[in-house]
């Protein structure tokens, strides 16, 4: 599993690449919650996401050989546009397979920053099977979104930022898709702050680490069903899993 040094050392390489963004204090929210309650807005990154944290620390591991043989990945949105803006700001070429049922919105943003697209199904599997397949016969690296130990460690990040900003903070909580998200900003608050309580958050519809934990495996769901798409994966990563067993306080759908 990654440590809190993997965290520290992804904050140092990726500081000159990103946005510290800010934590907003939102008073609207108290009242609902029972507690003072601010936002970590990753909105202010440069293409509008926390993704590009673990894209960018990804694509600065590579070598520069490496580099020159260009990054792939499967992703249907934010990682995708983190891929391409982390490829673009290392003179790398990109390319990035999405479905053909893309968001608009977030095909134009990974068009924006130089990103060659590949519209392939509607599946993941398919996609993931383009990835894998230019992996083999072109020699690309592939940016996995949330099945490789230097992604998570990127996105753990944006904790390490929580708790320099509040170092009171008695709960942090966090959005659940494939677990690389979560898994860092576990890693990074149970290595520098064990007293805070860390959270994580999937949709109802789309519980994976939930059943996980319920099962004490990772589990495939059957069907997944919420509106927040990036939140759609339908399977719990092994790695992931062990590391939310291990560091996430709770699990709430």
């Amino acid at each position: 599993m990654i440590s809190l040094q993997d965290v520290q050392a992804a904050q140092s390489r990726i500081a000159p690449y990103i946005t510290r963004t800010p934590l907003l204090r939102v008073p609207a929210l108290d009242e609902a919650l029972g507690c003072e309650v601010y936002l970590k807005f990753e909105g202010f990154q440069v293409m509008g996401a926390f993704k590009l944290r673990g894209a960018m620390n990804k694509a600065l591991s590579l070598t520069q050989e490496e580099l020159d043989r260009g990054i792939v990945c499967a992703s249907s949105g934010n990682h995708a546009q983190g891929v391409a803006c982390a490829a673009h700001r290392l003179g790398a070429r990109a390319v990035i397979v999405m479905p053909t049922n893309a968001n608009p919105v977030k095909l134009a943003g990974v068009k924006r920053w130089g990103g060659q697209v590949e519209l392939v199904g509607t599946l993941s599997s398919q996609r993931e099977e383009r990835a894998a397949q230019l992996v083999r016969e072109r020699g690309m690296v592939e940016i996995h979104p949330y099945a490789d130990p230097l992604v998570a460690a990127g996105q753990g990040t944006l904790a390490l930022e929580v708790l320099e900003d509040l170092p009171d903070a008695s709960l942090i909580a966090a959005p659940i898709g494939g677990g690389g998200l979560i898994s860092g900003i576990a890693t990074a608050v149970k290595g520098a702050a064990p007293q805070v309580r860390t959270v994580g958050v999937e949709p109802a519809g789309a519980p994976r680490y939930t059943r996980s934990r319920a099962e004490g495996r990772p589990v495939q769901l059957e069907s997944v069903q919420t509106i927040a798409d990036g939140t759609r994966t339908d399977h719990a990563n092994p790695d992931n899993f062990a590391v939310i067993q291990a560091r996430v306080d709770e699990l709430y759908t």
